[in-house]
C-alpha cells in the first residue's frame, strides 16, 4: 500500500497536496507572446540547476533549457519540447522530468498535465557536458543536443502562467 501511495504522489503531487519530486527548479514566467508552432524560432526558458544537488559542483553553472511555443493563435495549449542541459562540467543523469504549470498569482508547484505530462516522467536520460556560451542566444543553444524528441502539450491555465521543472533524480 505504501509503494502504491508513493507512486501516486510522485506522479500526481499537486492533486495529492504533496510538494512534488525531490528536485525542483525555480518557477519561471512563460512569455506572454509565444511564437506559434509554425515559427522558425521558439521561445526558450532556462532554469538554473546549480544548487539542486548538494555537493555537486559540476552543476554550479548548468542550465536546463526548454523550448516553448503556442499550438494555435487562440493560446489554449503550450508545446514544450527539446530539453537540453548546458554548462555542466560532466555528464548529467536524469530520471523522471516533470513539467508543472500554474497561474502566476497561484501558489505551490502547479499541475502536471494529466494527458501528456507523464511522457517525460518515465524517461531516464543522460546529457553530455556542453560548455555554456558566454553570450546566450535569443533562441535555443543548438550546440547541445535535445535529450528527447518527445514534445509535450500542456493546457494554458491563465493569461500569465509560470513553469517549474521537477526531477525524480539528477546527478
Amino acid at each position: 500500500m505504501q509503494s502504491w501511495a508513493s507512486a501516486e504522489l510522485q506522479e500526481y503531487p499537486s492533486e495529492a497536496g504533496a510538494v512534488g519530486p525531490a528536485f525542483q527548479t525555480a518557477s519561471l514566467p512563460i512569455p506572454s507572446n509565444l511564437p506559434l508552432t509554425t515559427s522558425t524560432t521558439p521561445a526558450v526558458l532556462r532554469f538554473a540547476l546549480g544548487g539542486l544537488v548538494r555537493g555537486d559542483s559540476s552543476l554550479t553553472n548548468a542550465v536546463l533549457e526548454i523550448s516553448i511555443e503556442s499550438y494555435e493563435s487562440g493560446g489554449n495549449e503550450y508545446r514544450i519540447f527539446n530539453p537540453r542541459i548546458v554548462g555542466s562540467l560532466s555528464a548529467v543523469n536524469l530520471n523522471g522530468i516533470h513539467v508543472y504549470i500554474r497561474p502566476s498569482v497561484g501558489t505551490g508547484i502547479g499541475t502536471e498535465d494529466t494527458l501528456q505530462g507523464n511522457y517525460w516522467a518515465g524517461l531516464e536520460l543522460t546529457a553530455s557536458a556542453v560548455v555554456l556560451p558566454s553570450t546566450l542566444p535569443n533562441g535555443p543553444i543548438t550546440a547541445a543536443t535535445p535529450m528527447t524528441n518527445i514534445a509535450l502539450g500542456a493546457a494554458v491555465q491563465s493569461n500569465s502562467d509560470t513553469l517549474t521543472i521537477g526531477f525524480n533524480s539528477i546527478q
